[in-house]
């Protein structure tokens, strides 16, 4: 791996190839242009790494602050340019890379957007000293290489070495408010993927996202199975408009949904029993008006279909998994999740708000000491003013890994 200091300022005679930069001073300058000392910096925008690939940086704004002040456009001023100097008054700098920076890298197919983090000092001070040129590095850090941004006598030079990483492992930092989320970063085919999306909430180790790439990027060395319902496990398309009860393997081989009750339908249909509490192994098949609409639903009774209740995916043939996606038809009034491990022992539970969306991704962090892999997850609606207690929602689509 390269490593390097966070910042290098390095100074080497200064040679008419510098590109003199008009910057207008703050405040007034005090005796006259004869008496001014002036050095020079330089900055490279643009190198070939070591992986045979040429980064540049785009879209930059480099804010000059010292004796003479500037805001510099990097692409409006350089452009194409593979060099950044400038020709300064002598003195000590802050030299700032204004956040909306992009590095992009150019694998022989045009330059492409890559996640970077900027690993250096920013603002980096440098001193300009007279007749002589500061050399300023610039370090990112990509899912792909370390990256240093520098010159060397005028020859752009740029050292790139590949953060090796093995297919499937991954690593996670702490997110968001009081850093109570997680983010994760797996390796796939050797290379590091972007980070993934901060959790909203997270639980004995099990953290809710809500980006479906979280979902693919969190599961790149695992077998996944998807479940969209618009078929049954014999492949047979689900009819429109067409609601019957059926056993709940009946959408996979792989996975079974079975019934829980919720709100305060009555099961068996027409007594005084609450099916609060109560496991049923027939859900609800249900086509829509359009193929697109095809979902599964739990319901206490075979004709109790405006209410409905929790559903539970159960993983068959003693699967166990750390990563599931469920995808609902609407969220009016919210839903909670409940991750329960091989005893049926709750492990993780997981509120998800009315405003959250309607795509729930769980993915457990098993660098967390103790957690368990989950071999069934409720997805439970939260109460509502409906008439049945829940608002009408389906389960259009299911996915976990193993």
């Amino acid at each position: 791996m390269f490593h390097s200091t966070p910042f290098t300022t390095l100074s080497r005679v200064a040679c008419g190839l510098c590109i003199s930069l008009s910057i207008a001073a703050c405040g007034d300058l005090q005796g006259d242009a004869s008496s001014r000392e002036f050095g020079s910096v330089q900055m490279a925008l643009t190198a070939l790494g070591s992986d045979g690939d040429t980064y540049r940086i785009t879209n930059a704004t480099m804010q000059i602050d010292g004796p003479m002040s500037a805001t510099v456009s990097l692409d409006e001023a350089y452009g194409e340019d593979a060099v950044f100097a400038a020709t300064l008054d002598v003195g000590s700098y802050s030299i700032t890379l204004e956040e909306g920076w992009v590095l992009e890298r150019d694998s022989g197919e045009g330059f492409e957007a890559v996640h970077a983090d900027m690993v250096s000092s920013n603002p980096i001070t440098v001193e300009v000293q007279r007749d002589e040129v500061s050399v300023v590095a610039i370090i990112f850090e990509s899912v792909n290489a370390e990256i240093e941004f520098a010159t060397g006598d005028l020859e752009v030079w740029l050292g790139v070495n590949h953060i090796e990483c093995d297919h499937g492992e991954y690593i996670t930092r702490s997110c968001g408010a009081n850093l109570s989320g997680r983010q994760f970063r797996m390796c796939n085919e050797g290379w590091w993927q972007e980070w993934s999306e901060c959790s909203a909430h997270c639980d004995q180790g099990y953290c809710l996202f809500s980006d479906p790439a979280t979902f693919d990027t969190a599961t790149v060395d695992h077998e996944v199975t998807r479940l969209d319902f618009k078929s049954y496990a014999s492949g047979s398309l689900v009819t429109q408009a067409y609601m019957y009860t059926l056993p709940g393997h009946v959408y996979s081989d792989e996975v079974s949904f079975a019934s829980i009750g919720a709100s305060n339908q009555m099961y068996p249909e027409g007594s005084d029993t609450p099916f609060l509490g109560q496991k049923r192994d027939r859900i609800l098949g249900y086509g829509g008006h359009e193929w697109a609409d095809a979902g599964i639903r739990s319901s206490a009774g075979p004709r109790n279909f405006d209410g409905f209740d929790a559903i539970e995916a159960i993983f068959m043939d003693d699967a166990q998994s750390y990563a599931m996606s469920f995808q609902v038809a609407n969220n009016p009034a919210g839903f909670h999740i409940e991750v329960h491990n091989a005893d049926c022992d709750i492990v993780a539970s997981i509120p998800v708000s009315a405003g959250y969306g309607t795509h729930f991704i769980v993915i457990g962090d098993q660098e967390v000491p103790g957690i368990e892999p989950a071999s069934s997850v409720i997805l439970s609606p939260s109460p509502s003013d409906g008439f049945f207690g829940t608002e009408a929602w389906t389960l259009n689509a299911f996915a976990f890994a193993r």
